[in-house]
């Protein structure tokens, strides 16, 4: 497997894509007010996933999206608490969007397309 490119700015990873390491969460925690079991949920692949799950990102920090297919990053950027695109837009989404960090599961995919089928 060769390089893999992550987002617009052409910064790459190489095929082996490291872990996260227990130490960087804490200075995310810092940076951000998000503990390592906060839930986030990705504007690039609409799926949700816990801080604890980023993946180091191209700048040298943990703030890349948690799945190997997605090139979203930045928290507050790409990368957003998982209710707070609800919150900001409840006319689009907050009538289908999960109401609670209960029904959540690393994966579930939620569009932005207001239609209930879309979250699953």
């Amino acid at each position: 497997m060769g390089k893999r490119t992550r987002g617009s700015a052409g910064l790459s990873f190489g095929s082996a894509r490291p872990t996260n390491q227990a130490g960087r969460i804490p200075a995310l925690q810092d940076l951000c007010g998000i503990g390592p079991e906060a839930w986030l949920w990705c504007l690039h692949c609409e799926r949700f996933f816990q801080a604890k799950d980023l993946q180091p990102d191209g700048v040298g920090g943990v703030q890349a999206c948690a799945f190997d297919d997605c090139d979203g990053a930045g928290v507050h950027v790409d990368i957003f608490e998982w209710d707070s695109w609800a919150r900001q837009n409840p006319s689009d989404c907050g009538r289908w969007w999960p109401k609670s960090t209960n029904e959540l599961v690393k994966g579930m995919r939620c569009s932005l397309d207001p239609e209930p089928e879309d979250c699953v």
